[in-house]
C-alpha cells in the first residue's frame, strides 16, 4: 500500500497541499497567511503599522528585568497581543516607545492610558501606609505623564 500523501484532489481539479484549506468564499491561500478570526485584512493581510498593547504597562522591559533579577526567570512573551486600536497583532509589531508607534488610534490610546496610570500612581503615593514615598510616586507619575505627551505628539 503506498504511503498517504499530503495532497487532496478536489472536484474542480485544484490540488491543495496539506497546509492549505479552502474557505467558503473559495480562498486558497495557506491558512497561516490569512487573518485570524475577528481581524481586519489590510493590504493583502499585511498590516505595516507598529501598534501599542491594549494594556500599556504590561510586558514592559523594565518590569521583566526586575523580575528576572529578583527571581532569576520570567515567563515567555505572548505570540500575539490585543492592541489599543482593537486588532490582534504579533507581539513583534508592537512598541512601548511612542516614536515607534505608527498606528494613530494606538498613539491616542497610549496617551490616554499613560495619563490614567500617572494619575493613579500619584494617588497611591499620597495614601497613608503606601510602600512608596510621595517623591517616588511623583517621579513615576512624571515619567508616565511624559510618555503620554510623547504619544500625543507633544515634545
Amino acid at each position: 500500500m503506498p504511503p498517504p500523501t499530503a495532497e487532496l484532489e478536489h472536484q474542480d481539479s485544484t490540488v491543495l497541499t496539506g497546509d492549505e484549506r479552502r474557505t467558503p468564499d473559495g480562498d486558497l491561500r495557506p491558512w497561516h497567511s490569512r487573518p485570524a478570526d475577528g481581524q481586519d485584512e489590510r493590504m493583502d493581510g499585511v498590516d505595516p503599522h507598529i501598534h501599542v498593547e491594549q494594556s500599556v504597562t504590561r510586558h514592559d522591559p523594565r518590569e521583566r528585568n526586575l523580575l528576572a533579577g529578583a527571581f532569576g526567570l520570567v515567563g515567555d512573551l505572548p505570540e500575539t497581543v490585543a492592541t489599543g486600536c482593537g486588532l490582534k497583532v504579533p507581539y513583534a509589531m508592537t512598541s512601548t516607545r511612542p516614536e515607534s508607534v505608527t498606528c494613530l488610534a494606538c498613539r491616542e490610546h497610549g496617551s490616554t492610558q499613560h495619563l490614567l496610570v500617572a494619575e493613579e500612581i500619584e494617588r497611591l503615593g499620597s495614601m497613608p501606609g503606601s510602600v512608596i514615598t510621595g517623591a517616588q510616586a511623583s517621579l513615576v507619575a512624571e515619567h508616565h505623564g511624559e510618555l503620554a505627551r510623547r504619544f500625543g505628539g507633544g515634545s
